[in-house]
């Protein structure tokens, strides 16, 4: 589709909306003393400058250079911009709540304010006034806060049930509160995304009105839920690259769901539920964590029947063929190499798809999916062949990549009311926590780590008979190597499948293993010195085991990950520490044409954690100069 086709034949829903605990993690360095408002001097509104961010009031501005609010004004002359931003927005902001903001105190006492000196000068970087009783609403002046990356004015309650029904044989009660919750009134200013580092956004349980405005690039959290927000859900939040947690349920959002929702790369956990939306729901939703069975709407790109005559003339059909042009409806079949999909322009719900099938291209993924253990991916290997009257039927030609094969109904033949599910996301990457079964991935089988199922079963299915072993010298012709460590890169060269890896600049040959029980089966071990001369990339070829390899979606209780990924056309395993550390990356890369496994360990510092491109461009650059 747009940048990726992804097929999925499931029945599975969501999961549960966030908690209130998980979704507003409050900023460790906030400082929220308790205090008294201080009284202040009048200041003049903020005036309006000729550019586009506010010049502060003349009086805000000599109160934050007084030494007390700011011990060094004369050298923080942007603290002392962002001080006078504050104490103009204060009132706008308080209501008829408290707050201490006051040049007569530290900046460093105001509630929930956060200054931080990660850089020259200081300046302000967060806001958090969850549940201060502000009765205001959101100052345009918060804006132009140029370094804040936090913003926190959200109402959250603590209660978790219902509101006892006691309380009403209390007739003396004039009031009653389940906490200190923000009602802010008002829209969310557009000025909140001049924000160039803002991160995170929480504005929940308010009762804020009006569209939600751009925000910056490095938005991962949204939570707006519990307003009265309106208008469509803006298209940008499909482009939110960064973009990690969607919270906006209970609001009054209607038209459909931006279509580039489904696409973003590291969105785990959206909830959209209780607004008046149309329209479908991006399949991706069903990989992370979503309220997407709550919305009554159906999937996307819905096809109810598998053609087993293979013509897939009317809407919502579709089919599976064979390289001999057979309808693939056994289980097994839709594994079995070399394949095309055929599917309707036209799904079951009456939508035309033609511009998204015309956007496929070599190397898109799509997936067929029945179950969460129990499901087929695959890799488009040719242009699209769009039908000569539309609508009609699109075809695509395919390869398996990977497949997860356990579970009850992973065997048989494939129901004719059986639905085929597309989606748009681009399922490059599998995240460990979606993985549920064991997934086969080349010569590798990807299992999670409380996988409670049987090994032997697994253990019984071959994947690649290795070729026999041979050795070629320069010339192309048959040579020997010496076996043991060789300090030669001439000797080393020698091998068949040697390659050159590219390496970073001062990096050199240390040495290499090959021919011995150190080295990988019929292959060789070769270590290489980083610019310092300490131990940078080990990388080892050989042939793949005859039974596959095993490798933990998750270890060490989830300090590590290993995602499947395709390489160069290739199935790839990438294993890396999200959080960094000194563990390195790993990169394998499984070449079906020679039968060879490539592995990359990255132990340099520039190699480590999350930032495994580097690892993936050396392991890369060690597929055989013959194989493009």
């Amino acid at each position: 589709l747009l940048a990726a086709v992804a097929l999925a034949l499931a029945s599975c829903s969501g999961g549960a909306a966030t908690s209130e605990a998980t979704s507003t993690p409050a900023p460790a360095a906030v400082a929220t003393p308790e205090a008294t408002s201080t009284p202040e001097a009048t200041s003049a509104p903020a005036e309006t400058g000729a550019g586009s961010a506010p010049v502060p009031g003349a009086a805000s501005l000599a109160a934050c250079s007084n030494g007390v609010a700011i011990p060094a004004p004369y050298i923080s002359d942007e603290l002392v911009r962002d001080c006078a931003l504050l104490l103009d927005a204060k009132d706008a902001l308080r209501g008829t709540a408290t707050l201490n903001w006051s040049a007569s105190i530290s900046m460093a006492d105001w509630e929930g304010v956060t200054v931080s000196v990660r850089g020259e000068p200081a300046r302000v970087t967060g806001i958090h006034l969850r549940n201060k009783e502000l009765r205001g609403v959101i100052p345009p002046q918060l804006g132009y806060l140029t370094e804040l990356d936090y913003l926190h004015l959200g109402a959250i309650n603590y209660l978790t049930g219902p509101i006892p029904r006691e309380l009403g044989l209390l007739t003396k009660l004039r009031v009653f509160s389940a906490g200190g919750r923000n009602r802010l009134t008002g829209t969310i200013p557009a000025e909140l995304g001049n924000l160039p580092k803002l991160e995170v956004l929480y504005l929940s349980n308010n009762r804020l009105t009006g569209p939600i405005p751009r925000l910056g690039p490095k938005l991962r959290r949204l939570d707006l839920r519990g307003n009265l927000l309106g208008g469509p859900l803006p298209e940008w939040l499909g482009e939110a690259a960064q973009l990690r947690l969607l919270i906006l349920h209970n609001n009054g959002f209607a038209g459909s769901i931006p279509r580039g929702l489904g696409r973003l790369p590291r969105l785990r956990n959206v909830t959209l539920a209780d607004n008046a939306l149309t329209g479908c729901v991006p399949s991706a939703f069903e990989d992370i964590r979503s309220d997407a069975a709550r919305l009554g709407l159906p999937w996307c790109l819905r096809y109810d029947r598998l053609d087993a005559a293979g013509e897939v003339a009317s809407a919502g059909e579709w089919a599976i063929l064979g390289g001999n042009g057979e309808v693939l409806t056994m289980w097994e079949g839709l594994r079995s190499g070399a394949a095309t999909l055929r599917v309707h322009e036209t799904d079951a719900g009456g939508t035309s798809w033609a511009s998204e099938f015309g956007a496929v291209a070599v190397n898109d993924l799509f997936e067929w999916r029945k179950a969460d253990n129990c499901w087929v991916r695959y890799r488009v290997t040719g242009a699209p062949a769009a039908p000569p009257i539309s609508p009609g039927r699109w075809e695509f030609p395919i390869e398996w990549m990977t497949y997860a094969a356990t579970g009850a109904g992973c065997t048989g033949a494939v129901g004719a009311g059986t639905v085929l599910r597309v989606d748009e996301a681009a399922p490059s990457v599998i995240p460990a926590i979606a993985i549920t079964s064991p997934v086969r991935h080349g010569a590798f089988l990807v299992f999670p780590e409380d996988w409670a199922g049987e090994f032997e079963s697994l253990q019984a299915q071959t994947w690649h008979e290795p070729p026999p072993l041979a050795v070629d010298g320069a010339a192309g012709a048959s040579a020997p190597v010496t076996e043991g460590w060789a300090e030669s890169l001439a000797e080393a060269r020698k091998f068949r499948y040697w390659r050159d890896p590219m390496l970073p600049t001062g990096w050199t040959f240390f040495g290499a293993t090959i021919g011995t029980e150190d080295a990988p089966h019929g292959g060789y071990r070769t270590v290489y010195r980083n610019d310092r001369g300490y131990l940078g990339v080990e990388i080892d070829v050989g042939y793949a085991a005859i039974r596959p390899l095993y490798r933990w979606a998750t270890q060490l209780g989830g300090a590590i990950v290993s995602e499947p990924r395709i390489i160069d056309g290739r199935p790839a395993l990438v294993q890396y520490q999200p959080q960094g550390g000194d563990r390195g990356v790993r990169v394998w890369i499984f070449d079906p044409e020679t039968g060879m496994e490539y592995e990359v360990s990255g132990y340099d510092f520039s190699l480590r954690g999350s930032n495994d491109e580097a690892a993936i461009a050396i392991a890369r650059s060690l597929l055989p100069a013959t194989t493009p």
